[in-house]
């Protein structure tokens, strides 16, 4: 039967499996998602492979949510048909580009990576580090005696403290990176999941805000350092692993097991800081890769 784009009120519910949790939600209808393409792959028997993608037609973009071939599918071209088709789907809504993420275990070559290199795509790029660490090793780190006992003037207090006027003087602070700002991350992460407020704080100096930190979970034994930040004046200082020891004291007295987090690539400093402080604590780390093609090009105005 091979590959096929799913009509809009099909039901596939028998493919469901071949996807996320978190995406399978997509999938109850379809046709109210505007934007949602899913390519299915089966034979007479059973299911082979899906694909899950996402379209934003007002930008021209499009992202490759999921894709999955069953084991004993695999290595038989289902998932590049199913590649094909989806880029023919693009390109006929004038989509000019499509994006796939992925990761990736001790940065090595993947057969994704093959799979984009047959059909134009140009190689992946890095996009994040991804720390798996044990919290009973954070709370035990050969750092933690440099900030444990330190008499300073940095008071920490839970996030859900600060006040309606702090919040306001935040939002028109200078030295905020955009992507950092606490309004986009104090009530729930970028992808959904939930604050977790006995794991959130913000950080003081004379009464004045100078950091913050916001956890997020993933599952009852999981949970997520989403954003730590320090204002540059004080960067210099261990007060992002203050933080962290404090968040993970507090994960431990409530139940959480691990900690996962993720740094940016285009942060170039604050990955290196992970890497010396976090990277020896870690349990494995991941990449976050990203795959990128252009679809179509606009015509550029010749002058004679």
């Amino acid at each position: 039967m091979g590959a096929r784009i799913v009509l809009d009120g099909e039901n596939i519910e028998k493919f469901k499996a071949m996807t996320f949790p978190e995406y399978r939600v997509l999938l109850n209808e379809p046709s109210g998602n505007s934007g949602l393409i899913c390519i299915v792959s089966e034979n007479e028997t059973h299911p082979e492979g899906l694909l899950i993608s996402k379209v934003d037609p007002h930008k021209r973009i499009a992202d490759i949510l999921s894709v999955f071939v069953r084991k004993e599918c695999r290595k038989t071209g289902i998932a590049q048909e199913m590649l094909q088709l989806l880029e023919m789907r693009l390109s006929a809504l004038d989509i000019q580009s499509v994006e796939l993420k992925y990761t990736v275990k001790d940065d090595q070559p993947q057969p994704v990576e093959n799979l984009l290199r047959k059909l134009g795509w140009p190689a992946s790029n890095l996009r994040m580090m991804l720390f798996d660490i044990e919290i009973e090793k954070l709370v035990s780190a050969n750092w933690v005696e440099d900030i444990k006992d330190a008499q300073d003037d940095y008071q920490i207090s839970y996030w859900h403290n600060v006040s309606e006027l702090e919040l306001a003087r935040l939002q028109s602070a200078s030295w905020i990176p955009t992507e950092l700002s606490p309004s986009k991350h104090q009530y729930q992460g970028l992808d959904g999941k939930a604050i977790i407020p006995e794991l959130s704080f913000v950080l003081r100096c004379n009464e004045e805000i100078i950091g913050w930190h916001f956890t997020h979970k993933i599952d009852a034994e999981t949970a997520r350092f989403s954003v730590s930040y320090i204002h540059p004046k004080f960067q210099q200082n261990l007060l992002l692993v203050k933080l962290w020891y404090h968040a993970g004291i507090e994960a431990q007295r409530v139940g959480y097991k691990r900690v996962k987090l993720g740094a940016s690539i285009r942060h170039k400093q604050m990955m290196q800081f992970c890497e010396r402080y976090l990277g020896p604590l870690a349990t494995k780390i991941d990449y976050s890769k990203g795959a990128f093609k252009l679809l179509q090009t606009q015509e550029e105005a010749v002058w004679v």
